[in-house]
């Protein structure tokens, strides 16, 4: 497994609360998106990065949910105790994305709207779903992905770590074959960058992926670029 990954503050923010964690030799990457009160956002995605990296020992296919859901539970418990003990941290959140690859089998759990991509032989989709409005809509047929993409709700999570003492996660299971390729990202860049987009970029720089977060990430900022961006891609050998 390899990968490559960087992260930008993009046009307007002041700060960058997205948060990531790559550890391709055991096959870890972690992704989330920080949101809420002055220096909240950061404080929300750095913790959660930090319990699940430190608390994680593997997973097992048999057991791979509950391995997942308890440090999900731990950091959202962690995330939402500190709100309550700082007033200045009242309200923080993050969106939250673990993938883990393990003898060609990939696991993910998710909170939010931070994507997971799968690329293989020229072709991409998106394996997640967005918790936000938009995301909603997309899939009650009322938005097309184009129109998701300039959607007001595209800002409105509808799940997100540490808001609530409990919390609901998403998993996925799917083999990976030889070649396999993983993008995780920030709502930074897809709500610049299609998965046409996407696939096309990849594509033309499947050879030298560094080139192709370079790319993105220069092609978000081109067309406004106004939210941290933050970028992973694996390679599964």
């Amino acid at each position: 497994m390899k990968a490559w990954s960087l992260t930008d503050i993009g046009l307007k923010r002041i700060e960058n609360e997205d948060f990531y964690y790559c550890d391709a030799a055991n096959g870890l990457f972690l992704i989330a998106d920080g949101m809420g009160g002055h220096a909240g956002g950061e404080v929300a995605s750095a913790t959660a990065v930090k319990v699940f990296r430190d608390h994680f020992m593997g997973v097992t296919a048999e057991n791979y949910q509950k391995e997942i859901a308890d440090l999900f539970l731990l950091a959202n418990r962690e995330i939402y105790d500190l709100a309550q003990r700082k007033k200045q941290l009242k309200g923080m959140g993050t969106t939250f994305v673990a993938t883990i690859v393990s003898e060609n089998q990939l696991y993910i759990g998710y909170v939010g709207d931070s994507r997971v991509y799968l690329y293989r032989q020229g072709g991409i989709h998106c394996l997640t779903q967005d918790q936000n409005v938009a995301g909603q809509l997309v899939r009650e047929g009322e938005l097309t992905e184009e129109e998701a993409m300039e959607h007001p709700g595209k800002n409105l999570l509808t799940n997100a770590m540490g808001t609530h003492p409990t919390l609901d996660i998403a998993f996925i299971h799917e083999s990976l074959e030889a070649n396999d390729m993983l993008l995780m990202c920030t709502d930074g860049l897809n709500s610049f960058l299609s998965t046409s987009d996407l696939e096309g970029i990849i594509r033309k720089y499947e050879k030298d992926p560094s080139k192709a977060l370079d790319k993105m990430l220069k092609t978000a900022l081109e067309r406004g670029g106004d939210d941290n961006i933050t970028i992973i891609l694996t390679k599964n050998s």
